[in-house]
């Protein structure tokens, strides 16, 4: 097989603990994306007495800042697997960090729209 038959094939798992990572991490990127717009469209039915168009810039705004949050998740495995890799395996906090990350998304989106709209 050459070199460049190597890089094509896409079918061979991954074996990069870094690659693996990052496939699981972008694998749960639209389930956190739901449960955070899930919660901000019902706290926004619930808290918002009226929505004007500049709440949709301030939507997309808090849209692009949760999804570089949820990019620290792959950052501290990496992270994590740089300075600590020999002596803990960080594949073990992957579903920790996921679900604790997306507990306070959900509670940082209402708590947020809450705010925004009580004044």
């Amino acid at each position: 097989m050459s070199s460049t038959e190597e890089v094509l094939d896409f079918d061979e798992p991954r074996t990069d603990p870094l690659d693996n990572a990052l496939q699981w991490w972008e694998g749960r990127r639209l389930p956190f994306n739901l449960a955070v717009g899930l919660a901000g469209a019902i706290s926004m039915t619930i808290f918002a007495t009226s929505f004007y168009v500049a709440d949709i810039i301030w939507i997309v705004i808090y849209g692009v800042i949760a999804n570089l949050a949820f990019s620290f998740g792959f950052l501290a495995e990496c992270l994590i697997h740089h300075y600590l890799g020999r002596w803990f395996e960080p594949t073990n906090l992957r579903m920790l960090f996921y679900i604790l990350g997306t507990i306070g998304s959900v509670i940082l989106t209402i708590l947020c729209c809450q705010l925004s709209y009580s004044f």
